[in-house]
């Protein structure tokens, strides 16, 4: 595979980005890691050139004293997640994580997310224990990340476990997405304002998604199906912009529980943070010496994921929320596969056939809605995109109801609907005739007759 990524001018960039994030007013900086920290096979698909443990190189090449924290979910635990590259289980991952920075001597945590008493996750918690590690937990808050007074409350972070912490610089990683490791970082800053009196603050390393590129951008929409089954779509940092006017792309996680963050840390700071945006550490863009390279293999990495996550809903075993966001992701690079309108229709067609009028008149019923959406952004001028945007936003889903109106056509059948459809053209084309006609009278030596 032809490299369109380099490995060591990203160590030096993102080592330097990382130290000039590193400031002395703070006893502690929360560094969430986001991606996989270790076998980042994704990032290396995608970025032909990109190191799979590269992360960790990086953190250690940072000259200050530095600690773990690391993440699992309960949930993880009780469904069997597995990485969908590896097929390893989050546990597993989880433990070969501990086992590979324990090596290095670094100070580690335990941290439970999402506490769920059973008998599964007790288990996990007294294996953990055994290998000595204290495990420390994280209730699941209610209206989490909405519900600000419940959030900041007795009720809410206060009822967590506080992990002590020895170092300025904390690491906090996962096996993969949905760890918690956000919500951990929240939950430790709160308490060091609150009881510990300690001065703290946020930060995110981060691979993808790629601020600089748009959302529709190949490399960005890889990462995009590659959470399908997190919901993590990407979306316009509005506050950034608001402060800047530069365009970035985040993933809509991040934007909804940033708000806790502001609340929580940004409100009061001298050098005030308002976005998002501004927390995060990613120097991926500029280390891609070879965009369009890199947007091909993303391409692929999009078609792949896709036929497994195809296969995978076949099955039952992938809900009809993630398949339709595999699907969203999936058309968005349709165009650059050179269908042929054959093959487009029988796709539609078979579509149709496999889930039935009821599941396909909704979406329609839907994407007709975003069409409507789209076409008064349009008229509008949405101030957080640009107008190509904006357009090409409207031309998506122009083709996503056209792609529906052609199911449906197949429903109902499609020679019954084009005998109907002559019809109504050519009263337009009366009615056309009649109105061109009538206006040429209003100038002398206009038009008479109009042909069509």
């Amino acid at each position: 595979m032809k490299k369109t990524f380099d490995s060591e001018k990203y160590k030096i960039m993102q080592t330097k980005k990382l130290e000039n994030n590193i400031s002395n007013n703070y006893d502690h900086i929360y560094l969430e890691i986001g991606g996989k920290f270790l076998d980042d096979q994704h990032a290396s698909r995608v970025l032909s050139g990109f190191e799979s443990n590269i992360k960790y190189e990086i953190i250690k090449r940072l000259n200050i004293d530095k600690e773990f924290i690391v993440c699992i979910s309960s949930y993880s635990i009780l469904k069997n997640k597995k990485r969908r590259d590896t097929k390893q289980l989050y546990t597993e991952e989880f433990e070969k994580m501990l086992n590979f920075i324990k090596s290095d001597g670094y100070k580690i945590s335990v941290c439970l997310t999402r506490y769920h008493q059973s008998a599964k996750v007790n288990q996990f918690i007294e294996h953990i224990n055994n290998l000595g590690y204290k495990v420390y937990k994280l209730n699941e808050i209610e209206g989490y990340p909405y519900d600000k007074s419940k959030i900041f409350s007795k009720e809410g972070l206060e009822k967590n476990d506080y992990i002590p912490i020895s170092s300025k610089l904390v690491c906090i990683i996962g096996p993969g997405p949905n760890s918690g490791k956000f919500a951990t970082a929240v939950s430790q800053i709160y308490h060091d304002n609150l009881k510990e009196h300690k001065k703290s603050t946020y930060r995110k390393y981060e691979t993808f998604l790629i601020p600089e590129l748009s959302m529709n951008n190949p490399i960005n929409l890889s990462c995009t199906m590659a959470m399908c089954d997190v919901y993590g779509t990407d979306m316009i940092d509005k506050r950034y912009f608001n402060k800047t006017g530069e365009i970035h792309c985040i993933d809509e996680r991040d934007n909804a529980t940033f708000e806790l963050l502001h609340d929580l840390l940004f409100k009061e700071e001298k050098d005030k943070i308002d976005s998002f945006s501004e927390t995060m550490i990613n120097e991926t863009y500029n280390c891609i010496f070879d965009l369009k390279t890199a947007e091909s293999h993303a391409k692929k990495e999009i078609i792949r994921r896709y036929k497994d996550y195809e296969n995978k809903y076949v099955k039952g075993k992938m809900s009809q929320i993630e398949f339709n966001e595999a699907n969203r992701v999936f058309k968005l690079i349709e165009s650059d596969l050179d269908m042929s309108e054959k093959e487009m229709k029988f796709s539609l067609k078979k579509a149709m056939d496999f889930w039935g009028y009821e599941c396909q008149s909704n979406v329609a019923l839907e994407e007709l809605g975003e069409l409507i959406q789209a076409i008064c952004k349009y008229k509008r001028e949405e101030y957080d995109k640009s107008p190509q945007e904006i357009k090409d936003n409207l031309l998506e889903e122009i083709a996503d109801v056209h792609n529906m109106i052609n199911q449906l056509e197949m429903y109902f059948g499609e020679e019954k609907i084009r005998k109907i459809r002559i019809k109504k053209v050519l009263r337009t084309k009366e009615l056309l005739k009649k109105e061109m006609y009538e206006s040429s009278n209003e100038y002398e030596g206009g038009i008479k007759w109009i042909y069509f």
